[in-house]
C-alpha cells in the first residue's frame, strides 16, 4: 500500500513594527491522530471516486491536471487529499462545501453532479456545452447556475439535496454576458457588457425579464449575502463597493466603502456565512480588505504574498480561498477572526517516478 503524504497547514503571521515587516511562519503540529484509510469506490462505468476523510473545509479544483481534491481540516491544521476522480477526465468543475456538491463538466459539453456524502458515482445532468462554462453557486449551497460567457444560455439547477430540477434560460440581454451570481431563494443578477465598454448589472425575473439596476465603469465582481435579497457588487474602476438591496420590481442601492478603505480596483467580492463581513480582493497590489457590513468598525486589509484571484467559500463563517488549486502552496483568509487572518496549506503535487517538481 502506498504511503499517504501529509501535510499541514502553515498560519501567516505579520507583524508591523517601525516600519520594518516581519513575517514569522509558524509550522502547526499535534494535529490529532492521521485520519483512517480512504475508500475508494468504483462504478461500472470509468467514473471513479474518492471519499475525502476526516472534517471537510472544501474542495478545490486544478485545472492543469483537471482533478478535484478535497480539503480536510480546519485552518491551521489542514491539508489537501489525493484526487477525487481520475485525472483529465472533466475540463472544469466547481463545489460548495454548504451543500456538499460538485458539478464537473467533461470534455464533451457533458454536465455531471456528485454529492460525496450520498452518490455512488457521478450522474449527469445534461448535455450540450459547446464550450467551458461558469459553474456559480448560491450562499448556502443551492441553487447553481451553469453559464457560458457570451452566451445566452443559463442553465439554473436546484433541489440538490435531493431529486435535483434543471431549467433552462435563454437570456435576452444587450450586451455580452460576463458574469451571472444567484442568491439562496433562486434570484439572479448579471454582469454584461454593453458597447460603450460599461458593465450593466440587472436582475432576471421569474418570467426570464431582465431588468437593468446600474452601470458600471468596470466590474468588480458580485456575490449574494446568505439568505437575503443583498447582494455586493463592485466597480473596478471608480473603486466602490455597493451593497444593492432587491424587492421585487424595485431596488436600493448604496456604498459601503471606497478607496478611502482601501480599494484599489477590485476583482473579486464576497460575503461570510453571517453576512457580517464583506471580503474584496483588489487587483492592484492583491491585498485583502475586510469591511464591517453594518459599517460599525473600520475596514482592515492583509497582505498576502500569493496571487490572489479568487474569494471562493469554504466551511466556517468567514473562510476563503485565495489562489488557484495549482498554486503551491494554496492560500486561504479567516475573515471570522478578531483580525484577518491568513494561512497557507504546503501541498507538493505528485510527480512521477524518479522526477523532480521545478
Amino acid at each position: 500500500m502506498r504511503r499517504k503524504r501529509r501535510f499541514r497547514a502553515c498560519e501567516l503571521i505579520m507583524i508591523a513594527r517601525n516600519n520594518w515587516i516581519c513575517l514569522a511562519f509558524i509550522l502547526v503540529i499535534g494535529c490529532g491522530a492521521p485520519a483512517g484509510p480512504r475508500h475508494t469506490l468504483a462504478s461500472p462505468a470509468t467514473h471513479s471516486t474518492s471519499i475525502p476523510t476526516g472534517a471537510n473545509l472544501g474542495y478545490i479544483w486544478r485545472s492543469s491536471d483537471s482533478t478535484v481534491r478535497a480539503i480536510s481540516g480546519v485552518p491551521g491544521s489542514a491539508h489537501i487529499e489525493e484526487p477525487m476522480f481520475a485525472a483529465h477526465k472533466y475540463r472544469n468543475a466547481a463545489a460548495s462545501v454548504r451543500s456538499n456538491t460538485i458539478l464537473l463538466e467533461d470534455g464533451n459539453g457533458n454536465l455531471w453532479m456528485y454529492r460525496p456524502k450520498q452518490d455512488v458515482q457521478p450522474q449527469e445532468l445534461l448535455s450540450g456545452f459547446t464550450q467551458p462554462s461558469q459553474i456559480v453557486f448560491a450562499p448556502s449551497g443551492d441553487p447553481v447556475v451553469v453559464f457560458a460567457q457570451g452566451s445566452n444560455r443559463l442553465i439554473q439547477v436546484t433541489g440538490l439535496s435531493g431529486a435535483p430540477r434543471l431549467s433552462e434560460r435563454s437570456l435576452h440581454v444587450p450586451g455580452s454576458l460576463s458574469a451571472a451570481a444567484p442568491s439562496d431563494d433562486g434570484t439572479l443578477l448579471l454582469a454584461y457588457k454593453v458597447q460603450d465598454g460599461s458593465v450593466s448589472i440587472a436582475s432576471v425575473g421569474a418570467d426570464g425579464s431582465v431588468s437593468s439596476i446600474v452601470s458600471l465603469s468596470g466590474f468588480g465582481g458580485m456575490s449574494f449575502l446568505r439568505g437575503k435579497s443583498d447582494a455586493l457588487v463592485a466597480d473596478n474602476d471608480k473603486n466602490v463597493l455597493y451593497l444593492l438591496h432587491l424587492d421585487g420590481a424595485n431596488f436600493a442601492l448604496r456604498s459601503i466603502a471606497s478607496a478611502k478603505d482601501g480599494l484599489s480596483k477590485p476583482s473579486a467580492v464576497a460575503a461570510s456565512f453571517d453576512n457580517r463581513w464583506a471580503a474584496v480582493i483588489n487587483e492592484n497590489g492583491g491585498r485583502l480588505i475586510r469591511i464591517d457590513i453594518s459599517g460599525k468598525s473600520q475596514a482592515q486589509s492583509v497582505q498576502c504574498i500569493c496571487v490572489s484571484t479568487e474569494l471562493t467559500p469554504l466551511a466556517g463563517e468567514g473562510v476563503f480561498q485565495l489562489n488557484s488549486g495549482d498554486s503551491s502552496p494554496v492560500w486561504l483568509a479567516d475573515l471570522a477572526a478578531n483580525q484577518p487572518k491568513l494561512f497557507f496549506i504546503p501541498f507538493s503535487f505528485a510527480q512521477p517516478s524518479g522526477t523532480k517538481e521545478k
